[in-house]
């Protein structure tokens, strides 16, 4: 009888054990397949902001190729909301001192620059 009870003790155990097994395999299945839904996900994730920025690269040389093409100064010009008298006399001269080789002898008084400068000051006191 004693050793009935024993065995019967041992095949607990073993159930017991067998049971511990089974929920321990169980948690690590659903942990395995969790992980893979994770890394599913940041393999979408990762597509999704590669699509994402393709296509704002995509917009932004819309919007550039167009630009390639034009002068600098019209792209100055444009950006600032137009150019005051100053901003052109100091592009003017900048484009005489580019070509400074082909002008051979310039000569701006200083009665010029005065004038220039007070056409701006003029413009501003009316604006």
């Amino acid at each position: 009888m004693e050793r009935s009870i024993k065995e019967n003790e041992l095949n607990t155990e073993i159930a017991v054990e067998l049971k511990r097994r089974q929920v321990r395999e169980t948690q690590l299945q659903a942990e395995i397949a969790l992980e893979q839904e994770r890394a599913e996900l940041v393999d979408r994730r990762v597509e999704n902001e590669r699509k994402e920025s393709q296509s704002r690269a995509e917009a932004l040389r819309a919007v550039i190729e167009p630009l390639k093409d034009v002068d600098w100064r019209t792209l100055v010009a444009v950006g600032s909301g137009g150019l005051d008298s100053r901003q052109l006399i100091a592009m003017a001269f900048r484009d005489l001192a580019d070509n400074a080789e082909k002008i051979g002898t310039l000569n701006v008084s200083p009665d010029l620059l005065q004038a220039l400068l007070a056409t701006h000051s003029n413009q501003r006191e009316h604006a």
